[in-house]
């Protein structure tokens, strides 16, 4: 059962049903491009897409070509139910305005050819190759802002005044208290478990520790993200504008709770084999550990029947959870195109569509009532306890500031080769140098 819609409540055969009629009515169908940036490298998922054709700004004459740029886990064309459902609102918004034609691109997320990376290259060396929407992971949206490659969105819409929005979408949508960007969909670190290997699901570490299971995450992860969710529950207010500045109690509480898990076999030194998730949902989804650290859009994925989710173990067993999500932001430097551009984005990020999408997409919605309209059941309810208190992921630099020492103190805390105290130490000096 797909857990949808505003208002009624479908199966997914009916869905499918329902959608392959919309395409089949859709009179313009869009189609994908990507022309890889100046001193970009393709990757593989944009090389694919260069294969695609597209209707060139020579064949549109007298139309308006309005560019979007994604990155490929969104791409439209990837055959998934969530990327037919965006292909046909793209569509749909091209049939209410038949001047208007759209072309896709697909870039990477990170990394150089990416998103981020292209409309650096952009700016500086093709102006006009901008495009005029951008899907950006919020935490990018900083650096874009402060190189003026995206444009403060609420000079061009009043969505974001709306009271719909939870707290931490409309977090990761401004930069410096101005709002950059709309905020689409999330994804939220949680605790993946089976039931047939978890009796007693731990919402407190000393509930983890009782439980005696092993608990798996990626240790040597970069950027700490496990680490930094468990900081952040004990204090949330330590990530201001994207920064951080965790006081030394709460990192040697943290690193104490390791030591502790370490010692009881909760947390066992060979986590520090795997510096990403994938790596500890492979251990996971192998068998080797009962619980792991994953995000939502694995959890929420249709085809784990086996796996269920909750909250990551905190302190004091308040639900709380790390999020990331992405953003539409408006990129264009064509002054005449941005109420057209505005008015996209918005019709994208309607209650309703996002509804839908999220759902489909196993994300999560940044919209109170979009969460309303999904139907209950196990999704709805792990989404309801984690998002009012949920925290945005800081901004890249941050990231890459505090990660990396963070990483290398738990992992030679699971080696048994720092304290605590020396623990917090180490990462206090680090982040200060």
């Amino acid at each position: 059962m797909l857990r949808i819609l505003h208002g009624w409540r479908f199966t997914l055969p009916e869905i499918l049903l329902g959608f392959s009629l919309l395409l089949g009515a859709c009179a313009a169908p869009l189609r994908l491009t990507e022309q890889p940036t100046p001193n970009s490298t393709p990757t593989q998922d944009t090389a694919a897409a260069e294969t695609r054709t597209s209707p060139t700004k020579t064949e549109s004459q007298g139309s308006t070509v309005l560019s979007v740029w994604l990155p490929p886990s969104f791409d439209p064309n990837s055959g998934s139910l969530a990327a037919g459902m965006l292909q046909a609102r793209l569509d749909e918004f091209v049939e209410q305005h038949p001047q208007v034609r759209v072309e896709v691109r697909v870039k990477a997320e990170e990394g150089t050819g990416g998103l981020l990376d292209s409309l650096l290259t952009a700016q500086t060396a093709a102006p006009l190759a901008l495009p005029d929407l951008v899907l950006l992971p919020h935490n990018q949206l900083a650096a874009a802002a402060a190189n003026q490659v995206v444009v403060p969105i609420a000079e061009l819409t009043e969505v974001l005044d709306s009271d719909d929005w939870y707290p931490f979408a409309q977090e990761m949508a401004r930069v410096d208290g101005t709002s950059f960007g709309i905020p689409f969909a999330a994804d939220a670190l949680v605790l993946a478990y089976r039931p047939t290997a978890v009796v007693q699901v731990p919402s407190t570490w000393a509930d983890t520790l009782d439980s005696g299971q092993e608990l798996g995450f990626a240790a040597a992860d970069p950027q700490a993200l496990f680490t930094l969710a468990q900081l952040q529950a004990l204090e949330p207010k330590a990530a201001q504008d994207g920064g951080l500045s965790y006081s030394e109690e709460t990192l040697t509480t943290v690193f104490e709770f390791f030591s502790a898990a370490q010692e009881k076999g909760v947390l066992p030194f060979w986590l520090n084999q795997y510096q990403t998730n994938e790596q500890s949902w492979q251990a996971f989804s192998e068998g080797r550990i009962p619980m792991v650290a994953a995000w939502t859009s694995r959890t929420f994925d249709s085809r784990n029947v086996d796996v269920s989710a909750a909250p990551l173990p905190t302190q004091d067993g308040k639900p709380f959870a790390l999020v990331k999500g992405w953003l539409w932001a408006v990129a264009t430097q064509d002054q005449t195109r941005l109420t057209l551009i505005a008015e996209l984005a918005e019709f994208l990020t309607t209650p309703e569509f996002i509804s839908q999408w999220t759902a489909a997409g196993s994300l999560l919605p940044p919209r109170h009532s979009s969460l309303g309209a999904w139907s209950p059941g196990d999704m709805q309810i792990l989404a309801s306890q984690i998002m009012e208190l949920a925290v945005a992921l800081p901004d890249k630099a941050t990231l890459d500031l505090w990660g990396p020492p963070l990483a290398e103190a738990v992992v030679a805390m699971l080696k048994q080769e720092l304290t605590p105290d020396l623990a917090t130490q180490q990462v206090l000096a680090a982040v200060k140098q």
